[in-house]
């Protein structure tokens, strides 16, 4: 009897392991996803209309569009495009999604894209509550809200039930580095 109750805890015990380590492989498999897909955002300039396809400023912007739930740019590492992609990060029904749609598809305006019905989606995290974005500029400030500006990096926040979770994701580009050394050898300020 001794024996059967300890093969019986056993079997449970592992059977609950491999639970919980599937569950935490895959929360690592989403959280990489997301590295790349931040870190490789591509510097894509557009023009900004508003509805009535009229330019709204003159001049040219970046794709970036971040905000404290959603989140809009380009980047050279989707999951699915054979290019870059619009990728658009988004909270809904209490979790976190990925949306993506090849710039240089048939249907896309190149120009002006946008993320076309019957995209690639994908759920990344489930059951999250108080979610926000927000985005460190090239100053260094923090920031809830960026348009036609490319950030240093993205954090994300979120909580799964009492556990808080907390990522930083940093853009692979030496742009600003560069920018700075032309401004500095161009104009020494």
């Amino acid at each position: 009897m001794l024996i059967a109750m300890g093969l019986y805890a056993f079997k449970f015990a592992a059977k609950e392991l491999k639970r919980e380590k599937s569950v935490i492989m895959q929360k690592a498999i989403d959280y990489n996803f997301l590295r790349s897909v931040i870190g490789s955002a591509y510097f894509y300039v557009i023009e900004k209309y508003d509805k009535f396809k009229v330019k709204e400023r003159p001049g040219m912007y970046y794709l970036f569009d971040g905000r404290k739930d959603e989140l809009y740019f380009v980047t050279s590492s989707p999951l699915k495009a054979k290019t870059i992609a619009l990728v658009h990060i988004f909270v809904e029904d209490g979790g976190i999604y990925y949306e993506e749609s090849p710039i240089y598809d048939f249907d896309q305006n190149f120009k002006n894209p946008v993320i076309l019905e019957g995209s690639v989606r994908k759920k990344l995290f489930s059951d999250v509550e108080d979610v926000k974005l927000s985005y460190i500029k090239s100053n260094g400030k923090k920031v809830s809200k960026i348009y036609g500006d490319m950030p240093r990096g993205v954090e994300l926040e979120f909580r799964v039930k009492d556990k808080k979770f907390q990522y930083y994701f940093a853009l692979n580009s030496n742009f600003y580095d560069h920018k700075k050394y032309l401004y500095n050898e161009k104009y020494p300020f």
